[in-house]
């Protein structure tokens, strides 16, 4: 019995061996963030671009923002990619336009979309509304702006 104990054993540990050389395995590697850029508006508003790599090589990019005058809040990169949902179902502009995905990038932890950012994001939009996600009722953009926070 021992020796086919022993018999198996070694079957085991060959295998292990011969795979590990011919197909390395995944280790969990953290997520890397990376600093990109920032630039400055004419207007004052300052933009830093943060890209997020996973083990699995897809990209993620956030844009924090801050305004001139504005107190604001420091984020580290990583937390620019912490859960927070979107503060609206949709926004869009002049009543048909759908800028919900174009936002996407912007939804970050300490982020504050304001009718600034917008206006020079789409400088030709008038008219800012929202769909609230939880009440789905249709609401004029706030001239304060609208703060993402942590889900």
């Amino acid at each position: 019995m021992n020796l086919v104990f022993q018999a198996v054993r070694t079957a085991i540990v060959v295998k292990e061996y011969f795979v590990s050389l011919c197909c390395p395995r995944k280790t969990a590697v953290q997520d890397r963030v990376t600093y990109e850029e920032s630039w400055k508006t004419e207007d004052g508003i300052v933009f830093h671009r943060v890209r997020q790599t996973d083990m699995n090589g897809n990209i993620r990019e956030k844009i924090g923002v801050h305004y001139p005058g504005y107190e604001h809040s420091y984020y580290p990169c990583e937390a620019m990619f912490k859960s927070s949902r979107p503060p609206w179902f949709f926004i869009g502009c002049d009543g048909t336009e759908d800028k919900t995905a174009d936002m996407e990038p912007y939804i970050c932890i300490g982020n504050v979309i304001r009718p600034e950012l917008l206006q020079h994001l789409f400088p030709r939009s008038k008219r800012w509304v929202y769909i609230h996600p939880t009440t789905f009722e249709e609401t004029v953009f706030p001239s304060k702006g609208i703060a993402i926070e942590y889900d």
